[in-house]
């Protein structure tokens, strides 16, 4: 009997969880990899902040010897879908979601507005898109300011806590960033760190770990304003959730040199330049009419991503029963790490299911 064979596309966390599940529920299963990029791990590697080295180190362990791995090919440009499946069984896009997600508010192109990619790929070293020039200049002119600076970071998930806190991290926290890096940051002097999230603190995406790791963070102090109802809740993992942020609000009025402050139920409406770069954000309340101005001098928006042209063509191959999707690339940009090996294993199980 043949080998059932599947080919991933994309040797990013998903597609190397898809295949590490594959093989516990496919006996004798032949899988190989098309990866974009001349190395694998994907955002294991460019999308992991430099203070949380041990989930780079999971991702090796995936990488396993019996996986082939054809790098510098783009599935969808140098190969398309109907000729992979000339040669394979099932065929698994897992090549995430890249291109950012416009703000649609008026100064979203202003200097010193990026996407978090862009900030991500800067401190971690990618070498494949030039944006990590842009980041650096702009850090570099936050320097000659001279004073104290505050950056606003847009998002309720675990992408703008990562950002958030390397704006703010202590040089002995970023053990595995380059030097000349961690000057520049340091240098950009920002003590304050505003995250905004359009919905109620409820629907924060942040995983509770993730928020506790700050709340007890020695070098910044997280708060959240008093008069936010936290309310009491049923579900355990909310309740717990409500209890960090109560814990966060119990900061308010302390003083420190770094302060993370989180926004609830605030949506951006306007961004500001000043001498040619951004300089405050309007943002309003839900329950309001009325705008409130904020310092910003660096935004940072962490609302997703979408696929690219190419992309946009390999989804026309989806059907569910040769070709399927998983990972950012179905989601667009959303979940965590632990959301996308939970769905690797559903996926794996279902491509298990019609091999049969």
């Amino acid at each position: 009997m043949m080998p059932t064979r599947v080919c991933i596309v994309g040797a990013g966390p998903s597609g190397l969880y898809v295949a590490k599940a594959l093989k516990r529920y496919i006996q004798g299963v032949k899988i190989d990899f098309f990866e974009k990029l001349d190395q694998p791990l994907g955002l294991l590697k460019f999308g992991v902040a430099p203070d949380r080295q041990s989930l780079r180190q999971t991702g090796q362990k995936l990488v396993q010897d019996d996986f082939r791995f054809f790098y510098n090919v783009t599935v969808g440009k140098d190969i398309q879908i109907p000729t992979l499946l000339k040669d394979y069984n099932f065929c698994v896009i897992s090549c995430g979601a890249e291109s950012p997600v416009s703000l649609k508010i008026p100064g979203d192109d202003t200097l010193g507005v990026f996407d978090s990619l862009d900030f991500i790929r800067w401190y971690n070293g990618y070498k494949y898109i030039d944006t990590s020039g842009s980041v650096k200049r702009y850090f570099n002119r936050l320097a000659t300011l001279g004073r104290p600076t505050t950056a606003c970071v847009i998002g309720n998930g675990n992408v703008a806590l990562d950002v958030s806190r390397i704006l703010l991290a202590p040089e002995e926290s970023l053990l595995d960033t380059p030097k000349t890096l961690i000057n520049d940051i340091s240098a950009a002097n920002i003590c304050k760190v505003n995250v905004l999230g359009r919905r109620d603190w409820i629907y924060s995406k942040f995983t509770n770990s993730e928020l506790r790791h700050l709340l007890n963070s020695p070098s910044l102090l997280s708060v959240v304003d008093p008069s936010v109802n936290i309310q009491d809740s049923t579900n355990r993992i909310l309740q717990r959730k409500g209890d960090i942020y109560k814990s966060m609000q119990g900061n308010w009025g302390s003083e420190k040199n770094k302060i993370l402050q989180f926004h609830f139920s605030t949506t951006a409406e306007k961004i500001h330049e000043e001498e040619g770069q951004v300089a405050r954000l309007d943002v309003k309340k839900r329950e309001t009419v009325h705008f409130t101005s904020i310092p910003c001098d660096l935004l940072i928006k962490c609302i997703g991503y979408t696929h690219n042209e190419i992309a946009k063509e390999l989804e026309k191959y989806i059907d569910n029963k040769r070709v399927f999707s998983s990972g950012w690339f179905k989601s667009e940009g959303k979940g965590d790490l632990s959301a996308t090996i939970r769905e690797s294993v559903e996926l794996a199980k279902l491509i298990a299911g019609s091999s049969h």
